[in-house]
């Protein structure tokens, strides 16, 4: 009330204020019309929250969650709420654009689609009747439902290879160590709701997970609603990030040794006997040392670790005093289920996630 009496009192009018706001013509009139809610997905990041936009006279003017949807039940985060903004921002390129003049002049002007599709196919069909269909790249970015099935057919029946895809690299480097961790070229899932410690290596839970409405919904969970022991949280990180600020413990590392302290908690599970046994035994394999068909003899994860990884190795690399390692470790083995994660950026990334994810086992 009080900011609506001081608007009107200096004069602000709603257009001055539209004006100043540098709104389009349309998100300045006021919408008039059926209403109606529609269901759809979030496409503003790759979380795939559930979302209902309420329209009047067919036109958006909310964002809402969708409480039905188990990923963010009716939760939805910042970048969500502003998909509006993005929908009716006045510099949004509307439909295809063509250059007028040279190249780097940056002149261009508005074609329909019609046109727009006719140049393409044109041009494409002068490519493929010169037999230099090769010669052609289709590059896209991350594909969500059939789109990438489509793309794949369109670029084998048109005769080019270049079939060049922006994927996200945290998304591809977990699929990559999932083949090599256990054959499954797929991203995992925690369970973090019924973890009761969480031991992450520089994973942004808080700030950038794959899904934050997802991560912050469990994170309230295990800070206020979930019944018994809270979860405790280790947050192993270079620098001071959000996450380790909301985490109960920040453990400071040398960077890019983070596959080194994941070994050295595993020389202590090891070492104590605080390891599941009965699952290396029966769902693992190369943990003792073992032979091949040639009858050659391999070192085993048990007896690499102990003879390279014991903590006062670990704590000279990674900075991290030998007391913080024993007490993460133990921490670690008595507080299950507990979970370790990783989202490293490191040029030996993929070897230091496959240590990380092999304490789960």
């Amino acid at each position: 009330a009080v900011g609506a009496a001081g608007t009107a009192v200096s004069g602000c009018t709603s257009n001055k204020l539209a004006d100043f706001l540098e709104l389009s013509e349309s998100a300045r009139r006021a919408p008039s019309g059926e209403e109606k809610w529609v269901t759809s997905i979030c496409g503003q990041c790759e979380g795939g929250c559930s979302i209902r936009v309420r329209t009047v006279g067919g036109r958006a003017v909310r964002i809402a969650g969708n409480p039905f949807y188990p990923l963010n039940r009716n939760g939805l985060c910042p970048t969500g709420l502003a998909g509006l903004q993005a929908l009716y921002n006045p510099d949004r390129l509307r439909g295809p654009l063509k250059r007028v003049g040279k190249r780097g002049e940056g002149k261009w002007e508005p074609i329909s689609w019609e046109e727009g599709i006719e140049t393409a196919a044109k041009q494409l069909r002068d490519i493929r009747d010169r037999a230099e269909p090769h010669t052609v790249l289709f590059q896209s970015g991350d594909c969500s439902g059939l789109m990438g099935t489509l793309i794949d057919r369109f670029c084998r029946a048109y005769g080019t290879p270049n079939d060049v895809r922006k994927v996200s690299p945290d998304l591809e480097s977990r699929a990559l160590v999932g083949r090599c961790m256990h054959g499954q070229a797929v991203p995992f899932g925690y369970d973090f709701d019924n973890s009761n410690c969480i031991l992450s290596f520089g994973s942004p839970l808080f700030e950038a997970s794959i899904s934050p409405v997802r991560m912050l919904r469990a994170y309230g969970y295990l800070r206020q609603e979930r019944p018994g022991q809270k979860a405790k949280i280790i947050q192993i990180e270079s620098r001071f990030s959000p996450t380790a600020a909301k985490a109960d413990e920040w453990v400071p590392i040398n960077p890019g040794t983070e596959g080194a302290l994941a070994l050295g908690i595993a020389y202590v599970l090891i070492r104590e006997g605080l390891y599941d046994r009965s699952f290396v035994e029966s769902h693992t394999f190369g943990f003792e040392d073992w032979e091949d068909a040639k009858g050659k003899t391999h070192l085993g994860f048990r007896k690499l670790v102990l003879q390279e990884y014991n903590v006062d190795a670990v704590a000279r690399v990674t900075g991290v005093p030998v007391a913080t390692v024993l007490r993460i470790a133990k921490d670690f083995a008595t507080r299950r289920p507990a979970v370790a994660l990783g989202q490293l950026t490191s040029t030996n990334a993929l070897y230091s996630s496959m240590a990380i994810y092999a304490l789960n086992a």
